[in-house]
């Protein structure tokens, strides 16, 4: 991990400024990794990936994935940059944005988890075991372990967002489209992050 992308990785890219109205921002994916390929393949869903982000901007946008671009089978918690890590190999990633209206209460909740993760990523993996118990409808939990999804559902429940009927490595990221959230975007997730970033500007 080269010094810029660690300088980017800080936990400072998690603050924000106050605001009357909370919200956070889950990103859905369907890139043309292995891990991708393989959800797709068995359930034929849209989007096969979840990111989460707290900052209006999708500045600090985090997920499970994998930690070196061309080998899939180690994961972590990262930042997630669309120029670079596994992405920058990607011509076009196909995606959905949503954003959900959330108290204060449950945003400083979910402010106070995820910087706990991030400041402590390197003790947090991929849940391989997770995602093969999600194929046989089987729970299969670990507390430092989580899939894409698992680690999101993870937050939203544990900032009483939501409650899910079912283990969380059993959540699948086209779930969260059933949750009632505002379309943002829908389209290729690269080109809207290089007109954001190139614009400056924030999401309403």
């Amino acid at each position: 991990m080269d010094l810029a992308f660690k300088d980017r990785f800080a936990d400072t890219a998690l603050s924000l400024k106050k605001s009357e109205n909370y919200c956070i921002y889950i990103v859905l994916s369907h890139s043309s990794s292995v891990i991708s390929k393989a959800i797709y393949l068995y359930t034929r869903d849209e989007y096969t990936h979840a990111s989460i982000s707290i900052d209006r901007n999708l500045e600090a946008l985090y997920g499970f994935g994998r930690k070196w671009p061309r080998f899939p089978f180690i994961g972590c918690l990262r930042r997630e940059l669309m120029d670079q890590g596994f992405y920058s190999l990607c011509k076009t990633v196909p995606g959905l944005i949503l954003k959900f209206d959330v108290t204060e209460e449950q945003y400083r909740r979910i402010k106070r988890l995820l910087s706990f993760y991030v400041k402590n990523k390197d003790l947090f993996k991929y849940n391989f075991l997770g995602f093969i118990g999600y194929m046989f409808k089987t729970e299969i939990r670990s507390k430092r372990r989580f899939t894409c999804s698992e680690f999101v559902a993870h937050l939203l429940q544990s900032a009483q967002v939501v409650k899910f009927d079912k283990p969380l490595n059993l959540i699948r990221p086209q779930t969260f489209t059933e949750l009632g959230g505002q379309i943002v975007y829908k389209g290729d997730l690269k080109s809207f992050f290089k007109n954001l970033e190139k614009n400056n500007s924030l999401i309403v």
